[in-house]
């Protein structure tokens, strides 16, 4: 069976985007030096419109060649994209959500590309969510309908997904278990998530997250160790504090999956 590929559009659109400053460089040897200003700094560097007409061009067929490697690679033929369009409800739930990320000069170009992948019928927008959450809710759908499917991107996030996972530099395919899956997603909920700048519980890293979840076997396991973390942690806040982490933690399996506490043990 040919497998169907699950693409996460934003990663192939960057990735799609080269350094541009190496044009206006110096080359000496094997390097490219940039001039600096006065303070040491590299100067920042200006570009016509004609070349930025030319640099997209670039960007467009590095994203059509790119795609159809990955579809060679796995003799696919059919795939499923999405790309970021704006905000979205996470950024409604919490203002700081992804705000310490740099913006770069490439950042307008990658727009561009994902538009373009829209316009041209590789992708669709992410409407009001994130692409994971189109990525999770394909995978789901391909589950039920016991076809095979790969996801294709580099966002550790996904590995709540159990399914085979390709990186999109060229490494291996990996299987990921329902269990390994499970253990991801409720690790999360303890260590947050700096990348995105999801705090969860203090001082609770990878170790001791690994630690906290190491006996847990089914999912009332899981969820009963990580509300005796949170009640230990924030007292008779924890309900906010864990809420408010599950529904940016949470990666949707259908659009209209929130994080809820609806089947929790509770008492």
């Amino acid at each position: 069976m040919k497998p169907i590929l699950i693409i996460d559009g934003d990663v192939l659109a960057y990735n799609s985007c080269p350094p541009r400053w190496e044009s206006k460089a110096s080359k000496q040897g094997d390097k490219y030096i940039r001039e600096l200003d006065i303070d040491g700094n590299n100067k920042v560097l200006e570009y016509t419109k004609e070349e930025d007409a030319q640099y997209l061009q670039i960007c467009w067929n590095n994203f059509k060649s790119n795609y159809q490697k990955l579809m060679d690679k796995f003799f696919a033929i059919e795939s499923l994209m999405a790309v970021a369009k704006g905000p979205h409800f996470r950024d409604r739930i919490y203002s700081d959500y992804k705000g310490h990320r740099k913006k770069n000069q490439l950042q307008s170009f990658v727009t561009e590309v994902r538009k373009l992948a829209v316009y041209e019928g590789y992708a669709v927008f992410a409407e009001d969510r994130e692409a994971d959450d189109y990525i999770r809710t394909w995978a789901e759908e391909c589950r039920r309908a016991n076809k095979r499917f790969i996801i294709c991107s580099i966002d550790k996030d996904l590995k709540c997904i159990p399914g085979t996972h390709y990186k999109l530099n060229d490494k291996p395919t990996i299987e990921i278990s329902e269990k390994e899956a499970m253990n991801f997603y409720y690790r999360q909920l303890l260590m947050g998530d700096p990348t995105d700048k999801i705090p969860g519980l203090p001082g609770v890293g990878p170790v001791k997250a690994k630690k906290y979840l190491e006996d847990c076997k089914t999912e009332e396991d899981y969820r009963q160790e990580i509300l005796g973390c949170y009640k230990a942690t924030y007292g008779e806040e924890w309900k906010d504090y864990l809420l408010s982490n599950g529904k940016l933690i949470h990666i949707q399996s259908h659009l209209n999956d929130y994080f809820t506490l609806k089947g929790w043990p509770i008492i």
